[in-house]
C-alpha cells in the first residue's frame, strides 16, 4: 500500500508540472515555431564568442523574423543587450515592401528599428513598433546604433551556419563545431541557453572533477544534455540530463553514470501552487545493472516537501519513504550474485515542522529562529522504540517488545515510532569590528525525544574576517557540535563498552564512549581573487573530537591543509585543482587524488 500510495503521489505532481512544461515545450521548439519572438539566421559564416555573448555572421546573410526579412553582407548581435545589426547590401522585405539601405539596426526591447536608407541625399530613418510604412525620417538615433564590436582576434566557441535565436533564453546552432581548446568538435546540433530562469539550473547530477555537457536539444522551457564526466571513482563515462522548467515549476531527471553499472535514477520535482504555497519531491532509484538489463541489486528512496507560509512563520511537511531492495526472490538474487545482497526493510519516516521567521531580539545585534514539530517512523520490519527488560532477553519477533534489532543490540522494537521536536536559532549579522574587520557567530540547538531515549544536538560558529582591498581575504572560524543520544538508566545497555580493531590496531580509548559525543574544529584560511581569471584560496584545520578518530573507520583526521587555485584557461572554461595534506595520518600525507574540476 506505501508503495502505491508513493506512486500515486509522484504521478499526480509530475502530471500538473509536466503537463504545464509540455504544452510551453511544444509552443516554443525551434524546429517548428513560428513565434515572431524568433531570430532565424543563416550566413557562410556564423561565430557565437562566449566570453562577450555576440553572435557574428559573414557571408550571405539571411534574417528571418516572420513577417520580417532582412539580408546583408555581415550581422552582429549582442544577446545581452537585445540587439542586432546587419550591414551591407542591406535588404529589408516585409510583405509586399521592398526597401533597400547600407545598415539597419533593432533595438528588439523598444520596438524601434533603425535605418540607414540608399537615397540621393544622406538620410536616416527610425521605424517605431516595426510600422515601415511610415519611417520617422531624419530623427536623432542613439551614437552605437551601428556599432560593431572590435574581436580583437578573439577565438569564436562555436561556428556554424545557421542560428535560430530566442533573445533573452536561447541559441540553437545547426549544424556546430564546438571549441574544446584543442580543437573544433563537429556535432548536428548544439543548444545554448542562457535564460534567466532560476528553475532550468536546478541540478540532478551528482559532483564530478570533470563535467562537459552536450545539449543538443531544448528551448526556453527545457534542455536536453549528455555529459561527459569523470570522477575518481567510476573514471570516464557519461551521464543523461532532461530539464522542464517554467516560471513557477520545473522538472529535472537524469541518470549518473549512464555507462556505468551502479546507476542513480534522480528525479527532482517542485511547483509553487501559490503565492505561499510549494511542493517539492526528489526520487532516487539506484540500480546494479549492465547496460538496461535486469538489474541484480535495486533500492529506492524519495522525498516529498510540503511547505505553506504562514504570517511570520511557515508549516512544512517531509515525508521520506525507503526501499532498501526492490527486487522479489532473495533466493534468486544471490544465485545471480551474492555479492549483492537482499535488505526487506522500507521505513516511513514523516515530519511535521513550525518554523519562525527571523526575528531580531529587542535592539540587541541579536536574531532568532525557532521551530517546533513532530516526527513519525513506520516500518513493519521493527524500530528501536523502548528499552528491553533488564534480562536482555532478545525475540525474534517484530511485534514483540524484547525484540532485538538488526544489529542485536537488546532494545525492544514495534512498528511505529513518535518523537517530538523543538529547536532554536541564535544568530549575529555581520558585526564590524574594526577596518574591514568582521564578526559571525551562530548557535542552534535542537532536541528530538520519544521512548525509549532523546537526541540533544547543539552546533555553534564563530568565525572572524578581515578584508584587504577587495581581493584578499583571510578568516578563522571555530565550530562545536555536540550530540547526546540519552536513554537514562539503560545508557550503558545502549552503548555498551566497545574496543573497535581496525587493520590490526586496539583504540582503547573508544570504550570510553557512551552516546554523548563532541566535535571541534578550528579553521583559518587565506583567499587571493587579483582579477577574474584567477583565484587562490589555502585552509587549513585542526579537528579535535570525541570519542578521537580512527583511519578508515572513524572520524576527521587530527590536522589537515588544503590549497586550492583556479585558473581561466579559455574565454568560457575556469580549471580548478585542489589537494590536501593529512600531515601523516594513519600514513597518509597527500590526498590520494588531485581534485581536477572543469567549470564553465
Amino acid at each position: 500500500m506505501t508503495v502505491l500510495l508513493r506512486l500515486v503521489a509522484a504521478l499526480v505532481l509530475a502530471g500538473s508540472i509536466l503537463c504545464g512544461l509540455q504544452t510551453q515545450a511544444r509552443a516554443n521548439d525551434p524546429a517548428t515555431s513560428t513565434s515572431p519572438g524568433l531570430i532565424r539566421l543563416s550566413a557562410d559564416q556564423v561565430e557565437f564568442y562566449y566570453d562577450r555573448f555576440l553572435i557574428e555572421a559573414d557571408g550571405n546573410v539571411k534574417v528571418n523574423l516572420g513577417a520580417l526579412q532582412v539580408q546583408g553582407d555581415t550581422f552582429s548581435m549582442d544577446l545581452r543587450l537585445h540587439r542586432f545589426l546587419v550591414a551591407g547590401n542591406v535588404t529589408i522585405t516585409n510583405g509586399a515592401q521592398t526597401i533597400h539601405g547600407a545598415a539597419m539596426s533593432d533595438f528588439l526591447s523598444f520596438s524601434r528599428v533603425y535605418f540607414v536608407p540608399v537615397t540621393d541625399q544622406p538620410d536616416r530613418w527610425t521605424y517605431l513598433d516595426n510600422d515601415f510604412a511610415h519611417p520617422q525620417k531624419g530623427r536623432e538615433m542613439p551614437g552605437d546604433a551601428f556599432f560593431f564590436p572590435d574581436l580583437g582576434g578573439a577565438r569564436p566557441y562555436i561556428r556554424s551556419q545557421s542560428a535560430v535565436i530566442s533573445p533573452n533564453n536561447y541559441v540553437t546552432f545547426r549544424p556546430a563545431s564546438v571549441d574544446t581548446g584543442l580543437a573544433y568538435l563537429p556535432s548536428p546540433v548544439y543548444v545554448l541557453n542562457f535564460s534567466t530562469n532560476p528553475n532550468l539550473a536546478q541540478n540532478s547530477l551528482s559532483g564530478a572533477n570533470f563535467d562537459a555537457p552536450y545539449p543538443f536539444a531544448g528551448n526556453e522551457h527545457s534542455i536536453s544534455a549528455v555529459h561527459f564526466r569523470y570522477d575518481n571513482y567510476n573514471k570516464t563515462y557519461f551521464s543523461f540530463e532532461q530539464h522542464f522548467a517554467s516560471d513557477k515549476a520545473y522538472a529535472v531527471f537524469s541518470v549518473n553514470p549512464g555507462t556505468r553499472p551502479s546507476k542513480f535514477w534522480n528525479l527532482l520535482m517542485s511547483d509553487r501552487l501559490g503565492p505561499e504555497t510549494q511542493v517539492q519531491t526528489y526520487t532516487q532509484l539506484h540500480t546494479f545493472q549492465s547496460g538496461l538489463s535486469m538489474p541484480v541489486e535495486s533500492s529506492q528512496y524519495s522525498n516529498l516537501t510540503l511547505t505553506q507560509g504562514l504570517s511570520r512563520s511557515y508549516l512544512q511537511l517531509s515525508a521520506n519513504f525507503y526501499n532498501q531492495s526492490l527486487l522479489g526472490e532473495p533466493a534468486l538474487l544471490y544465485f545471480q550474485d551474492p555479492s549483492h545482497t537482499f535488505n526487506a526493510a522500507h521505513p516511513v519516516n514523516l515530519q511535521l515542522t513550525l518554523t519562525s521567521f527571523d526575528e531580531r531580539i529587542g535592539h540587541l545585534p541579536l536574531y532568532e529562529r525557532a521551530r517546533i514539530g513532530g516526527v513519525y517512523v513506520h516500518d513493519i520490519y521493527g524500530i528501536q522504540g523502548y528499552a528491553a527488560p533488564s534480562t536482555g532477553q532478545c525475540s525474534g519477533d517484530p511485534n514483540n517488545p524484547n525484540y532485538c534489532n538488526p544489529s542485536g543490540t537488546p532494545f525492544g522494537v514495534g512498528q511505529n515510532l513518535w518523537q517530538n521536536l523543538i529547536g532554536l536559532t541564535l544568530y549575529t549579522p555581520s558585526l564590524k569590528l574594526g577596518n574591514n574587520a568582521f564578526l559571525n557567530a551562530v548557535v542552534d540547538k535542537q532536541r528530538i525525544w520519544g521512548a525509549p531515549h532523546y537526541v540533544d544536538t547543539t552546533d555553534s560558529t564563530v568565525s572572524a574576517s578581515k578584508l584587504y582591498g577587495t581581493h584578499a581575504v583571510t578568516y578563522l572560524q571555530y565550530d562545536v557540535r555536540n550530540v547526546s543520544d540519552v536513554y537514562g538508566h539503560n545508557q550503558d545497555l545502549a552503548y555498551p563498552s566497545y574496543v573497535p580493531v581496525v587493520n590490526g590496531t586496539t583504540y582503547p580509548g573508544f570504550a570510553a564512549f557512551r552516546g554523548l559525543a563532541t566535535y571541534r574544529t578550528l579553521t583559518g584560511g587565506f583567499a587571493f581573487t587579483p582579477n577574474p581569471d584567477f583565484a587562490l584560496a589555502v585552509f587549513a584545520r585542526k579537528h579535535t573530537d570525541f570519542p578521537a578518530s580512527i583511519p578508515f573507520y572513524y572520524g576527521q583526521p587530527p590536522y589537515d591543509i588544503t590549497g586550492d587555485v583556479r585558473i581561466r584557461v579559455a574565454p568560457h572554461t575556469m580549471l580548478d585543482i585542489s589537494r590536501t595534506y593529512y600531515f601523516n595520518f594513519a600514513n597518509i600525507r597527500w590526498s590520494p587524488y588531485f581534485q581536477i574540476q572543469i567549470l564553465p
